[in-house]
């Protein structure tokens, strides 16, 4: 059979302050997910990316060469979807990709 994996980060719903929108469930029960992640076999892996204070911590240890990072690309300015587009969908892509603002 088909095995599928879904990583995921962050949470349901968590960007309506930026949006300004109320809150509208556009999903279906955990019933109704569970079953179909049994028929479908698909396993469902949470990914945290961690706190405002890792965040810092990280970009601290890299400006001070503390840490080594493979660097895919880098995108700046108004390549915003590129950036996106490579990130998420470039089976290509080896290393991170960086926009810098």
């Amino acid at each position: 059979g088909q095995h599928c994996r879904y990583i995921f980060c962050g949470n349901y719903d968590q960007h309506t302050d930026i949006t300004g929108e109320s809150f509208q469930f556009r999903g279906q029960g955990i019933e109704s997910i569970m079953r179909d992640m049994v028929i479908r076999n698909i396993r469902l892996i949470g990914n945290c990316l961690g706190q405002t204070s890792d965040l810092r911590a990280a970009v601290q240890d890299l400006a001070h060469g503390k840490t080594d990072v493979i660097t895919d690309h880098l995108y700046t300015g108004n390549q915003v979807k590129e950036f996106f587009t490579r990130t998420f969908l470039d089976t290509n892509r080896f290393g991170k990709v960086v926009y810098q603002f």
